[in-house]
């Protein structure tokens, strides 16, 4: 009989002969920590991602589109302005392009103030 092939289990396994966990949450761990090594800079992408998208999101009550969001309380709420998925150009707007995270965009004003919008999908 086999054991669990998660480290630090000794669980035996039962069932099916090409079985390797005991359990789902010991097979995820198990490929996460594979794919962690295997992806890191993908991972610090993503983890990054949200951070901003997080941010946008707290933010934009604030801001509506209408008012102007400080740089420092972007920067205070774990925003870089490096990461986003794809930059959109408004058709009202002559030429204005907004940087989108998901259905959040941002856009800079000056060099201390930003106005945050929520696009619908």
């Amino acid at each position: 009989m086999k054991t669990c092939k998660h480290k630090g289990c000794t669980t035996k396994i039962e069932g099916r002969s090409d079985k390797e966990f005991c359990s789902n949450e010991h097979r995820a761990a198990y490929h996460n920590q594979i794919d962690k090594k295997l992806f890191p800079k993908f991972n610090r992408q993503v983890a990054n991602s949200k951070l901003v998208y997080k941010c946008l999101k707290k933010l934009y009550p604030l801001s509506q589109g209408i008012k102007p969001i400080s740089i420092k309380v972007m920067y205070e709420n774990k925003f870089r302005e490096d990461i986003c998925y794809n930059a959109v150009k408004d058709s009202n707007q002559n030429g204005v392009v907004w940087f989108c995270v998901e259905n959040y965009g941002f856009r800079q004003l000056s060099e201390t103030e930003y106005l945050i919008e929520k696009f619908e999908e």
